[in-house]
């Protein structure tokens, strides 16, 4: 009999009915991050190339030598003799590629996790539970692999290459043989080898569906036609590998309500996309570090980090955490009574006392009272301009010294990496830090003022809201909201050289969320750049479309804590709308 379970209460319950229970291994208890297992051969061509191992058409030649073995059921080692033979490779070129492909696989798994629970569930019931698998690889590295995600509680694992059969050809029996039980289940996601094999060797079957199935069922399925690189290709695998990890999911929206799923299959493909476009950019021409603007660059410094530790045949400047903000580099810049004045006149939710506060950073003893109503606003301001030009001083030496200590040196030449900007901190760090910068940015609002003439290279380009280049941009509340800190925003550094921050708004809820979210982000690329090719030219359809995702038509987000948080524009000091630009 062959059954086929909606949900994974089912499955146990037939479980329950039999005495031996057997699991395929791949796509039912693991699965990979690649969208296909031929991709894990263009990581191998990848990570040989960075060797200075050139194998031409290595992926063709790989998959082609399966079939170029004279035994049956090759395993790995043999399948490399004969690659070997077909791309007149060394012994020790051999070898390597081998150990790159065992490697790679290592480092693309995933425990699907509903079947590992039902794995579970059968040992607790104390079933006979074995693993059955067609593959390659032998056993010893099966069971690393199984060890390395943490399934264990099984007999015996039988592999195709360890016993010269198919699960088709008679492997089942040679399990069948050892086991010796009187009723067989096996499980898996293969209608031919699982299902139909198990039942011609008198096994009764549960099909469940691989992740890769359930992608091609779903409303995603146009995306498998739309992938053409592999960077795009390992995008797509992360996506599926997520969303379709439980093969009981069903094919109606889809409902998202862990923080890690919302970083991850949204946010996560965009910001790769955005790290392999600065990977490339601070190679083009000489820099003595980068430096990460707060609060926006957060995140983005730690994937910088990771990629350094990835690419180490790559020459990537040193990283730096740079504390900075509007407030700080606003009133450190004032040179004159016409900057004050602009500050005193650009847009300010508050009383003209709270202006001298959180702009100019007075004390509430150098604030005068204002005359009322014979006085106008910049009348009053310009009162108190001997202060400001004063504390304006003081916060620029201090602001000096606390990047002297941070190692930026005089001299030098930095990238200043912002957000969403329209390079209001770069232009008036200009005016008095000793160092040459140059803006690298995710999306740079142009403006038709003086910092329009700014040195800035930028992922997006916004020329208004109406004009956006990409959709993304005009949706990028979410991220705004995400892509910071867990410390308020900077207000100026003291005579300690301590930083002096804002009044923080968000909750320890919010703050959380956060956390969860850039840590979801971060796996997400630890994957990505283990898998992608760095040579490859950026396309970011895919990763946009993906971003797009994030939408009631195909799922139902139910994270509140989302749908509360507002990001608080602090220079302004007001929450800020959807499109609200810095």
């Amino acid at each position: 009999m062959n059954y086929y379970p909606n949900d994974e209460e089912a499955l146990k319950k037939i479980i329950e009915k039999y005495e031996a229970i057997s699991f395929d291994i791949w796509d039912t208890l693991i699965a990979r991050t690649v969208l296909q297992p031929e991709d894990v051969f263009s990581i191998v061509e990848n990570r040989a190339k960075q060797m200075e191992i050139e194998v031409l058409d290595f992926r063709m030649h790989r998959h082609e030598a399966v079939f170029q073995v004279v035994c049956a059921n090759p395993n790995i080692s043999e399948i490399y003799d004969a690659l070997q033979k077909a791309a007149n490779l060394s012994d020790s070129t051999k070898e390597t590629l081998m150990q790159l492909e065992i490697q790679a696989e290592s480092e693309v798994i995933v425990p699907r996790k509903a079947m590992v629970e039902v794995l579970n569930y059968a040992v607790l019931q104390g079933k006979r539970v074995n693993l059955i698998s067609d593959m390659y690889l032998p056993g010893e590295v099966m069971e690393s692999f199984l060890r390395q995600l943490g399934i264990t509680g099984y007999e015996n694992i039988f592999i195709s290459c360890d016993y010269r059969r198919l699960k088709k050809e008679g492997l089942y029996s040679f399990y069948k043989e050892k086991v010796q039980a009187e009723t067989y289940l096996h499980i898996g996601d293969n209608l031919d080898s699982d299902i139909l094999a198990a039942e011609h060797w008198g096994m009764n079957a549960a099909f469940i569906k691989s992740g890769y199935r359930l992608l091609e069922e779903s409303a995603f399925a146009e995306m498998l036609s739309q992938v053409k690189t592999h960077n795009e290709r390992n995008m797509a695998g992360l996506f599926c590998v997520r969303v379709f990890n439980d093969p009981f999911i069903g094919n109606g929206q889809i409902k998202i309500s862990d923080v890690e799923d919302l970083g991850w299959l949204f946010i996560a493909p965009i910001m790769s996309a955005f790290m392999l476009w600065l990977e490339k950019e601070v190679q083009k021409e000489h820099f003595d570090g980068l430096l990460f603007a707060a609060r926006d660059g957060f995140l983005i410094q730690k994937l910088y980090r990771q990629m350094q530790k990835k690419r180490l045949h790559a020459t990537l400047p040193k990283g730096i955490f740079f504390l900075t903000s509007r407030a700080l580099c606003t009133q450190a810049g004032i040179e004159d009574e016409e900057d004050i004045l602009w500050l005193a006149t650009v847009k300010f939710n508050g009383t003209a006392q709270e202006l001298l506060r959180y702009r100019f950073f007075l004390t509430p003893e150098e604030i005068m009272s204002s005359n009322g109503e014979t006085e106008n606003i910049t009348e009053y301001i310009m009162r108190h301009k001997k202060e400001i030009f004063l504390r304006a001083s003081e916060n620029r030496r201090n602001y000096l010294l606390y990047m002297k200590n941070l190692g930026i040196e005089e001299g030098k030449k930095y990238i200043f990496f912002d957000f969403v900007s329209s390079g209001t901190c770069q232009f008036f760090l200009e005016r008095f830090v000793p160092f040459e910068m140059k803006g690298k940015y995710f999306c740079r609002s142009v403006t038709e003022d003086k910092k329009g003439s700014l040195k800035i290279d930028s992922f997006y380009i916004n020329n208004g809201v109406e004009k956006a280049d990409s959709l993304l941009y005009k949706n990028y509340r979410y991220l705004e909201t995400i892509m910071t800190s867990p410390n308020p925003s900077l207000c100026y550094i003291d005579e300690k050289l301590e930083p002096v921050y804002d009044e923080e708004t968000r909750n320890e809820e919010e703050l959380q969320f956060i956390e969860k979210v850039h840590k979801s982000i971060e796996e997400y690329f630890g994957y990505f750049q283990g898998m992608c090719d760095w040579n490859e030219e950026i396309n970011v359809k895919i990763a946009e479309e993906l971003y797009q995702y994030m939408d009631e038509t195909y799922f139902e987000i139910t994270c509140k804590t989302l749908d509360s948080m507002r990001l608080r524009d602090d220079w302004v000091r007001e929450f800020a709308p959807n499109n609200q630009e810095k």
